[in-house]
């Protein structure tokens, strides 16, 4: 589960140093400092700095929360466990710390035991909407779908702006959008933008950018200078590996907060914050060679609009690769996470309505997820 993000001061960095420098107790220096590590995606150094206002104000459990959700964003689930154990007995009144620990236990896989903290949480403020929809995720979890629902509903209820319990009302009620609300979206990947990396693929072995670079140099052995496109580009966890094969390579992203990160690797020649239709809308016709999109349909239910956008911007013969996580049976299906899953039957019969060739098709797990590997499909077609 993704902790809320963790208040950040708008000082910048050198504003920030100059404030310890003068003062090393600051410990609200030390933690603005640590927020903007944090947001930098540099976590080991928020840790350090998040360490060093925790010992100059060991009685803000605010302290405890952040440097817990910094330690778990590091991988160091258990470590972050520790903090938070250690904040519960001293704040045992304390909403934000029990809904610290339940997160922490999430991660952990210890579900039963996230449940009481939420409970804990709720008990002390029941207007905690973050806590309602964590006890959804973990119901979800455990396969209990019908109440997950109820604790979505009083989460809306509590707060009719949280996109996410909102987004997951309609997935399980079937009233799901064809894609999620932009809002969603972009608020979610833009909170999970500086522990992405380390998340999953650290934490849950992401292998898709992996497996997708494999398909397309398996497809196109040797090629060069190629004018690709990488639509829900994130970080640039599979630009990156692309980079060598393009003379153009743009990416294409909702969240500001992944292109910040995607920026930052140097590899892409144009980054673009958008929609991806749209932004394939304004395309001209064959102006590309490649189009790659890593686990980016898990947030599309009906893909027909995308994959003829597809088609028109790619040159005769070009391909498109992509990964989609795998729907037994037929046409597709929303996954107790919220994101959808699409059948090999839907995919090959999308593939000849919109006039594509088959070039490969692949199962693989495309990564794990509360321990339980999550199938997909790696795809790979000629226009």
């Amino acid at each position: 589960m993704h902790w809320p993000s963790v208040p950040l001061m708008d000082n910048r960095e050198a504003t920030l140093r100059a404030a310890v420098e003068r003062d090393p107790a600051n410990a609200a220096a030390h933690s603005g400092l640590a927020a903007h590590y944090y947001a930098a995606g540099e976590l080991n150094d928020s840790v350090r700095e998040y360490r060093l206002a925790l010992e100059l104000a060991p009685d803000v459990p605010q302290a405890h929360y952040n440097l817990a959700a910094t330690l778990d964003a590091c991988g160091e689930t258990h470590q972050a466990l520790a903090v938070i154990d250690k904040a519960e007995r001293a704040f045992p009144d304390s909403a934000l710390v029990h809904y610290g620990k339940a997160c922490v236990l999430q991660n952990l896989c210890r579900l039963d035991d996230s449940l009481a903290s939420f409970a804990m949480v709720l008990q002390l403020d029941p207007t905690h909407a973050d806590a309602w929809y964590g006890v959804g995720v973990v119901l979800l979890r455990q396969g209990n779908a019908l109440r997950a629902s109820h604790f979505f509903e009083r989460a809306v209820d509590v707060d009719p702006q949280h996109t996410a319990a909102r987004y997951m009302c309609e997935a399980l009620s079937g009233r799901a959008r064809t894609r999620p609300a932009e809002t969603f979206v972009r608020q979610l990947f833009d909170s999970y933008a500086a522990s992405y990396d380390e998340h999953m693929v650290g934490q849950l072995g992401y292998r898709a950018p992996e497996l997708l670079c494999g398909t397309v140099n398996t497809a196109l052995p040797g090629a060069t200078g190629l004018r690709v496109l990488d639509l829900g580009c994130g970080t640039g966890l599979l630009g990156a590996r692309l980079r060598p094969l393009a003379a153009r390579l743009v990416g294409v992203d909702l969240a500001p907060g992944m292109l910040e990160r995607a920026a930052a690797l140097g590899c892409y020649d144009q980054l673009e914050c958008g929609d991806v239709l749209e932004y394939l809308d304004r395309q001209a016709a064959g102006s590309q060679d490649l189009v790659v999109a890593a686990d980016l349909f898990i947030y599309f239910a009906e893909l027909e609009q995308a994959f003829a956008a597809i088609r028109r911007v790619l040159r005769p013969a070009g391909l498109v690769a992509f990964s989609v996580e795998e729907q037994t049976g037929k046409g597709w299906s929303v996954g107790p996470s919220g994101r959808f899953r699409h059948s090999r039957t839907y995919l090959e019969t999308l593939r000849d309505a919109s006039g594509y060739t088959a070039v490969s098709f692949e199962r693989a797990v495309l990564r794990n997820d509360g321990g339980e590997p999550v199938e997909g499909l790696i795809v790979a077609w000629s226009a």
